[in-house]
């Protein structure tokens, strides 16, 4: 051959080498990018069991498993009893009274237990539900408090005391009262120690004569109270306890404490300090004897030094006959406890600024170096949260929101009330950071409270987040707000770690977190919300959320006042972006994501929702452009469609909801964005719902996306749903995506979805240019009926794309048992490659299965079915143009060095062929060509039927009627044509250079099948009798878009080749006598109509009638061209041939018929009889192969249909011998003259060459070389 055929190198460079995208990375220094998630921390420290437990779960269900809570000697609770809230120490003060229903032993356990607080408690939320008074002495009954109580620094605010009735009770006639103390603790023989009571609430009436003496803390003290304090804020008519007091004797005058009444001997108080103005309310004070700390002493142990009143504020704007001179002899100035400057010891801690700078219990120690802070356990946790909302100056005369704070180990938060968190409004620029190479953990950490301030509500351990948050763990963290419907109108803003990151850092944090909205607790209105930061700018880097993670909307109830106005977002890790750069890398999501479920929403107009599995909606601007990169999510994602008055439109994204804007930040971290998780929804609304497995883009400029992945199922069970498995494009704009892969499943079924894409669906024809794609996602498509236009490829149904190396190695599965009115496309890679498009190094290894059936009764609707390995319809190429090389043609536009090793069938599960009035094209590498296809070789097997029969005219029409006709194809409407590399071609440009095709090929049918190894049908009557797509007849060869004029060149054929029709063409065989015409001699030997004539006389002849026949051809099989006639160059067949009506090694048959005049002197100038001339141009044709007749008796007919695989010759007797009479009549009276026999016997003129199978003419058609001598 003049030419190599260069192919071969690269069937041997895919076989053996591979096309493998795992290698590829985008181009840069590579020590500032990481491919994979290894420096991540994916594992959590085991949590030792607490030793604290909540009051609520002592009690729970009645004190049942109390037993289980109490040592063996059956005299306390094993743990320390935590107060979690103010709930829990009324529910204390109700089981410790003494109308108590609890046992005795049971109120002994308790009052001999170990307490704490959890937290800071303001008592005002209790409302009516007041504390009494813990332990009694009355009617015979005592109980008194000997265990310990620690309140750890936190305080109790408002602590709001029961009144006279609730403390007294009657006994024949008598009036009693559980004590003749009145305090929090009556009676102490244990320790009470490091707590503070703020404004505390003594109002009494009618109060009995015996009830005598009052505290706000201990009545009598026996055993120690130490590092307390009482703060009475309050001014003078507020301030102090509204005690009524019956006028008594001076001896028996009431007697009131600020802190404590009654120290006994050997008992210890100490470290402690009162503040306010008085002890007693104003309105009482005349009645009632008072002292600022205590009352009696009798301990002896030198208290006076370490016990103190703010004697400033003692007395201040009480009048002077009210006052009472202390005999309390312990005092200290504010100014001096406010600068530390007092009598207590160094366990305190001075806020200055911050309520009032008296000492607190609270506070965190430095470390050696005095730079940073210490959080050691949980209370230093909580204190940290507290101190955030301080404006007292701390290091360096900067704010405590401005500090570094060190995590020092792993800390419990189950030591503490869920509660204690508390977000506070100051922004916090600061450092809490810890030891990068262990990363201590924060466990069981709650955060329930919010906090409502400017545009939002805002959940999370920072409102805003400037400064940086790192080397830390957190597990099992929970986020459960509590906002009722008062916020509905307003933006939620939730993430872990901030609610709102604004230029701040978080990095190498690892999250197990569990956000929870009960519907109980918070009703969300639009929202922003991320696992780590509901909306973000800045830098978040290495970043872990373990896969029992969840953020969960949980179902909620709105009414019809709970209008929403705003788009909402939810992430795994951020929600959204701001208008700052936001810089995200080497980000693991392993966590689960469940949007809002809602009865109804009630919106004031049409909003969007957006659910990413990194990032739920991200917005370049002209001056940002955000940098993201190696971002990956392996968690599920659910979506809940919501019933709505306007229109909610909603963008679901593996790793990102919706990208928009300008292009992002293109460097060397940027891409790598790869989705793990599965995805749950349903659509049954009339929402609109984009699905895609990696992201959906809506940009205002190009974008492209580097090394995206997507492993998931889809399945498309309701209307309104939009997905692919890698990109939905959304806008007008350029899109590139570079290396990439898709695998799982995308599943439709009951709802016709029309466009259905396997990796990127653009909503326009915006430009699209794929480079290194390899798409492993199966497609299902299960319609039970199909009214529509429908389009089915591998990669995408753009047709302004470019494609250089992809692959798609899935399968594609169309089952469709009712086809009404339309067409049905089927590719691997994508429908259309329009003009002027390249598609360069494509591979579909995966494989193709359509089954359709049709309902279809006229043959006034067209429904063809078009399957192709690589695309549907190829329009792009310039192998025709002029400015190309004749010798060594290289196509710039196209299908170029592309290879399909797809199988391509009907015949899967039960299904066999294709039923009804419907056409089948199918083609390796395309179903239609009109442009150029070169270095391109198909590998697989394309097996397709369709045995649906009854009245012939029904199905086909080939008009054999008379010799003008010549057996031209009218119509047909069950056809198979196949082609190894094309099935049809509908343009004289069409190029197929280079080609190989080795996949055997079977079309079978019961009135019409064409099969080629390279080409199925260029005949320009059989393109149109198939109603094929996008052609329009035309038999003037004189145009180049004549089929005439398409070219086939270097084009092998190994596959064996198949075409079966159970129909086949046949002679009539009548025998008649005539005269024939005279036969007329030209004695000028020249060719010009001679003008001077020899005639002879005429002869009779007997001879079948039928001489004249051009019968019809109902199948034809070639080696390269099943059926009509293209320039070849250079063609070879090796493969079997076979067919049950016309089979060729090169070409199984030719129908010639042109409208290009002939009208020679001595002719006729009539058109109808005016004769055609086509150009035959075959440069070396040369068969190997074996060409076989195939039987169409009924059973070996049904023996291959039934076959699954296309390898017929199995089927015995399936092929006539090669001197069977079928083939090579053999009449006795004329032995071994079988051309007599032919002559005699027309009707055995069957189509069965070596090289062509059939050549037939209709009337006045000529077959020439050149035009030569056929002059006017």
């Amino acid at each position: 051959m003049k030419k190599k055929l260069t192919i071969i190198v690269i069937i041997l460079a895919v076989l053996l080498l591979g096309l493998s995208f795992s290698e590829l990375k985008v181009e840069g220094d590579d020590n500032f990018r990481t491919d994979n998630h290894n420096d991540l921390t994916t594992s959590f420290n085991p949590v030792a069991e607490s030793n604290y437990l909540t009051y609520s779960l002592l009690r729970e269900d009645g004190f049942a498993n109390f037993n289980n809570y109490v040592n063996q000697a059956n005299t306390k609770v094993v743990k320390t009893i935590m107060f979690a809230s103010a709930e829990d120490l009324y529910n204390w003060s109700r089981d410790l009274a003494y109308n108590s229903t609890l046992s005795v032993t049971i109120k002994n356990i308790l009052a001999n237990s170990d307490y704490t607080l959890g937290l800071d408690i303001d008592y005002s939320q209790m409302k009516a539900q007041r504390f009494i008074p813990i332990g009694y002495d009355t009617y015979g009954q005592e109980l008194k408090f000997s265990g310990t109580f620690d309140g750890r620094g936190f305080e109790i605010s408002n602590l709001d005391f029961v009144n006279y009735g609730e403390y007294s009770f009657t006994i024949e006639n008598e009036v009693y009262v559980y004590s003749s103390y009145f305090s929090m603790f009556n009676y102490n023989l244990g320790t009470i120690k490091n707590l503070g009571l703020i404004d505390p609430v003594i109002y009494l009436s009618n109060e009995n004569v015996t009830l005598r003496d009052f505290a706000y803390l201990v009545g009598e003290n026996s055993g120690t109270v130490e590092s307390v304090y009482v703060i009475d804020n309050r001014t003078f008519g507020n301030a102090g306890m509204q005690i009524s007091s019956i006028k008594v004797e001076e001896a028996t005058r009431k007697r009131a404490a600020g802190i404590l009444h009654t120290n006994l001997l050997g008992a210890t108080f100490k470290n402690s300090y009162f503040s306010g103005i008085s002890v007693v309310h104003g309105d009482f004070m005349v009645a009632i004897l008072e002292e600022p700390i205590y009352y009696f002493d009798y301990s002896n142990q030198g208290i006076y030094d370490s016990v103190v009143y703010n004697s400033t504020r003692y007395g201040q704007g009480v009048p002077l006959d009210y006052y009472q001179v202390p005999n309390n002899p312990n005092s200290n100035t504010e100014s001096e406890l406010i600068n530390d400057n007092n009598d207590l010891d160094d366990n305190w801690f001075n806020y200055i600024d911050d309520y009032g700078g008296l000492p607190r219990l609270f506070g965190l120690t430095t470390d050696a170096t005095g730079t940073k802070y210490l959080i050691t356990n949980a209370v230093d946790f909580i204190v940290f949260n507290k101190l955030l909302g301080y404006h007292t100056a701390a290091l360096n005369n900067k704010g405590y929101n401005e500090q570094t704070y060190y995590l020092t180990n792993d800390i419990n938060m189950a030591e503490v009330s869920a509660l204690a968190y508390r977000l506070t409004e100051n922004v916090f620029s600061g450092t809490f950071t810890a030891d990068p190479l262990v990363l201590p953990q924060i466990n069981n950490l709650t955060i329930y409270n919010g906090l409502n301030i400017d545009d939002g509500y805002h959940v999370g351990l920072f409102y805003i987040l400037s400064g940086t948050f790192e080397n830390i763990r957190l597990y099992n963290y929970t986020l459960n707000p509590n906002a009722g419907k008062d916020y509905v109108g307003q933006t939620f803003y939730v993430g872990s770690i901030a609610a709102k990151l604004h230029e701040g850092t978080i990095e190498n944090v690892s999250l197990d977190l569990n956000f929870n909205f009960e519907k109980s607790r918070v009703l969300l209105g639009a929202y922003a919300i991320g696992g780590v930061a509901g909306e973000a700018s800045g830098s978040i880097k290495k970043i872990y959320i373990s896969n029992d993670s969840q953020i969960v909307i949980n179902t909620l109830t709105y009414e019809s006042d709970n209008k929403i106005s705003n788009a909402s977002y939810l992430g795994g890790v951020v929600g959204k972006t701001t208008s700052s750069k936001l810089a995200l890398y080497n980000i693991k999501n392993t966590g689960s994501i469940e949007n809002l479920n809602a009865n109804q929403l009630y919106l004031n107009n049409q909003i969007s929702h957006h659910i990413g599995g990194v990032i739920g909606y991200a917005n370049n601007t002209n001056l940002v452009k955000h940098d993201f990169g190696l971002l990956t999510n392996t968690g599920s994602i659910t979506y809940h469609s919501l019933t709505a008055n306007q229109l909610v439109t909603t963008y679901l994204g593996g790793v990102i909801g919706l990208s928009s804007g300008m292009m992002y930040e293109f460097n060397q971290v940027y891409g790598k964005f790869s989705n793990e998780g599965t995805f749950v929804y349903e659509n049954s609304k009339s929402n609109h719902l984009y699905v895609a497995g990696v992201l959906n883009s809506n940009h205002e400029s190009a974008v492209e996306y580097v090394q995206i992945s997507n492993d998931n199922n889809l399945t498309i069970s309701h209307a309104n749903i939009y997905a692919s498995a890698l990109i939905n494009h959304l806008s007008n704009t350029k899109l590139t995506v570079s290396q990439a892969n898709s695998y799982g499943n995308i599943t439709y079924d009951t709802v016709n979805n029309q466009n259905i894409a396997g990796a990127i669906y653009t909503s326009s024809n915006s430009e699209l240019q794929l480079n290194f794609i390899n798409v492993e996602t199966n497609i299902f498509v299960d319609y039970s009926d199909n009214s529509s236009e429908l389009s089915v490829a591998g990669l995408t149904l753009n047709q302004n794309a470019n494609y250089l190396n992809v692959i798609y190695g899935g399968t594609i599965q169309v089952e469709i048992t009712n086809n009404n009115t339309s067409l049905v496309w089927v590719a691997g890679i994508t429908k259309v490659l329009s003009a002027n498009k390249l598609m360069k190094n494509a591979l579909n290894e995966g494989t193709i299965y359509v089954y359709v059936k049709t309902t279809n009764t006229t043959n006034s609707v067209i429904k063809n079915l078009y399957v192709g390995g690589l695309v549907n319809i190829n329009e792009a190429g310039d192998l025709h143009s002029s400015s190309q090389s004749q010798s060594m043609p290289k196509a710039s536009q196209g299908i170029i060095n592309s290879i399909n090793r797809a199988l391509i069938t009907s015949y899967f599960k039960n299904y066999q062929g294709i039923e009804g009035r419907i056409n089948t094209f199918a083609g390796g590498i395309t179903s239609i060509n009109k442009g150029s296809i070169q270095d391109v070789v198909n590998t697989g097997d394309i097996r397709f039927s369709n045995y649906t029969n009854g009245t012939a005219s029904q199905f086909v029409t080939i008009d054999e009627s008379d010799v003008y006709q010549g057996g031209k194809t009218i119509m047909y409407k069950t056809g198979v044509v196949i082609g190894g590399i094309a099935s049809v071609v509908t343009s004289g440009y069409s190029r197929i250079y280079d080609s190989i095709n080795s996949g055997n090929i079977l079309a079978q049918s019961y009135y019409y099948t064409r099969s080629g190894g390279i080409l199925g049908v260029v005949s320009p009557f059989d393109v149109s009798a198939g109603s094929v797509y996008g052609y329009t007849e035309s038999h003037n060869v004189a145009l180049d878009t004549h089929l005439k004029h398409s070219v086939i060149s270097n084009g092998i054929n190994y596959g064996d080749i198949y075409a079966i029709s159970t129909v086949i063409g046949t002679y009539t065989n009548n025998s008649a006598g005539s005269n024939s015409e005279r036969l007329y001699l030209n004695i000028s030997a020249n060719d010009t109509w001679p003008s001077n004539t020899t005639s002879s006389p005429a002869v009779n002849m007997s001879t079948r009638s039928s001489s004249t026949d051009r019968i019809a051809i109902y199948s034809a099989a070639g080696g390269i061209i099943g059926s009509g006639l293209s320039v070849l160059k250079r063609m070879i067949n090796h493969g079997l041939i076979g067919a049950t009506d016309a089979a060729g090694g090169i070409i199984g048959s030719i129908f010639v018929f042109t409208e290009r005049n002939w009208n020679m002197a001595g002719r006729t100038s009539i058109a109808d009889n005016a004769a055609g001339v086509t150009i035959v141009n075959i440069n070396t044709a040369i068969n190997y192969g074996d060409i076989k007749a195939v039987k169409n008796t009924t059973t070996i007919m049904q023996a291959i249909y039934n076959l699954t695989d296309g390898d017929i010759s199995v089927i015995s007797g399936v092929f006539y011998d090669f001197d069977d009479d079928f083939i090579t009549p053999l009449n006795s009276k004329l032995t071994n003259k079988l051309e007599d026999s032919v002559r005699l016997y027309p009707e055995y003129k069957r189509g069965f060459g070596g090289v062509i199978g059939r050549i037939q003419r209709g009337g006045n058609q000529n077959m020439v070389t050149e035009y030569i001598g056929f002059t006017t």
